[in-house]
């Protein structure tokens, strides 16, 4: 997998190319070398240098601000020319940038859809648990002070007055 990021992902360090791979976290063990990650951050590229080359230029190359610096790029190595010319062919092919935008708007309206569902629950399920909570609450505070006035030798009849419970429940709650 290759993740090429226009933001800075891992602000600790200035490292803009990182090789990611599985492994067991108390031994370091690799576990394969067939999956990988490769991470791009394009927003730590170091300043311009003659001499780049590998995969700082291509990090250059994808992170263009203008379609003049993508040919100029293009004129200078063979293999931009190529990616250079696809990138033309896309992007002069309304229909399929249309397919890419109507994709691209697709998942981000899901996670927007998906992001306020999971607020909206966590919101109406902390506002249940405050009302259950709340509910238990007065019910066990209401069922100390029941078993408090019949230990003070309060009649149930009158405790179950005072609570508004029926003598029933009172002496089930007391026995």
């Amino acid at each position: 997998h290759v993740s090429i990021l226009d933001f800075v992902h891992f602000p600790e360090d200035n490292r803009y190319y990182r090789k990611i791979t599985f492994c067991d976290t108390k031994t370091g063990e690799i576990y394969t070398d067939v999956m990988e990650i490769h991470v791009l951050e394009l927003g730590k590229l170091p300043p311009e240098d003659q001499n780049e080359e590998g995969i700082i230029r291509w990090m250059r190359f994808l992170n263009a601000k203008s379609r003049k610096e993508l040919k100029e790029m293009a004129k200078q190595d063979e293999y931009f020319g190529e990616a250079y010319e696809e990138l033309d062919r896309l992007s002069a092919d309304e229909k399929k940038r249309l397919e890419y935008e109507t994709r691209l708007k697709y998942k981000r309206d899901k996670y927007a859809q998906l992001h306020y569902a999971t607020r909206i629950g966590r919101e109406e399920g902390e506002r249940i648990g405050r009302e259950e909570g709340e509910r238990i609450g007065r019910e066990e505070g209401k069922s100390e002070m029941i078993r408090s006035m019949w230990k003070a030798g309060v009649s149930e009849e009158q405790i179950a007055s005072i609570a508004q419970k029926t003598v029933e429940e009172v002496r089930k709650l007391c026995k």
